[in-house]
């Protein structure tokens, strides 16, 4: 604009004389399209600098979905471990009876029977969920965390990638464990429910006592176990968001309590 008012000359009848009128056109001309090349370079960058966040969230929730993985497969591992010692320790009992050791046998028996782990509960029609949900109680057990587990999910499989529940379920319970592992034993418990209110909606809290200060700076929250923000709650966000969903965090009375809308979509590819 300055460019533009410093080529008006002070006698407009001189505009008229020679070029000058072309060349103050030319120099407008060139100016607005420079304007234009430059508001195209910055939307350029802008968006380059978008998709490179974009990648870099889908990045770390595809480290965060695998590690939930590897804890589920890990579980399975478990699992198939132990039914292997089960068949082991019935050919035991079988050759101790077929040897008439009796005595020795119902020893084994009660000792075997001791360590028999609990039956793993249903809570749901979801495989992953059931196995993750299982994992994570036997790991409150094991922590003297007392429970509380309501899951009513009654939608079809097409609608929501298991997987989603499990990363969703597997990082705020993680981080409830982590945060309960500090407290008194008779301090710790974990209250986690997770159902659909209605066709297309589901809904989810989960709370937890805490114990000192939380670490939050413009609304982000920052880990207690390491450096930098936390990926569990950064990871519900990005699932919340997925599905066109709200999260919302309060901490309040030494309670950390998390909950989720999430929009049910009628299909899901």
């Amino acid at each position: 604009m300055f460019f533009s008012q410093y080529l008006v000359p002070e006698n407009s009848d001189k505009i008229y004389v020679d070029k000058t009128l072309e060349i103050y056109l030319l120099a407008i001309a060139m100016s607005v399209s420079l304007i234009i090349i430059v508001y195209l370079l910055f939307f350029q960058i802008a968006h380059i600098v978008i998709e490179k966040q974009n990648v870099t969230e889908k990045n770390l929730y595809l480290q965060i979905e695998a590690e939930q993985t590897r804890k589920l497969q890990a579980f399975i591992n478990d699992t198939s471990r132990l039914r292997h010692d089960y068949r082991h320790h019935l050919a035991t009992l079988n050759q101790m009876l077929e040897e008439n050791k009796y005595a020795e046998a119902k020893e084994y028996l009660k000792e075997f029977s001791s360590a028999i782990p609990a039956t793993p509960k249903r809570y749901c029609s979801f495989v992953g969920v059931n196995s993750i949900l299982n994992h994570y109680e036997a790991q409150c057990k094991d922590s003297f965390i007392k429970t509380h587990f309501s899951i009513r999910l009654d939608i079809p499989e097409n609608t929501f990638k298991e997987t989603d529940f499990c990363v969703l379920l597997g990082n705020l319970l993680d981080n409830s464990i982590a945060a309960c592992r500090v407290l008194p034993k008779d301090e710790r418990h974990i209250s986690l429910k997770f159902a659909r209110t209605n066709p297309a909606t589901l809904a989810l809290q989960i709370r937890n006592p805490y114990y000192g200060n939380i670490k939050i700076k413009n609304n982000v929250f920052y880990s207690t176990k390491h450096e930098g923000t936390g990926q569990g709650l950064y990871s519900a966000q990005l699932i919340a968001e997925k599905y066109n969903g709200i999260m919302n965090v309060n901490y309040e009375n030494q309670t950390f309590e998390v909950r989720i809308l999430l929009t049910l979509p009628t299909t899901f590819s």
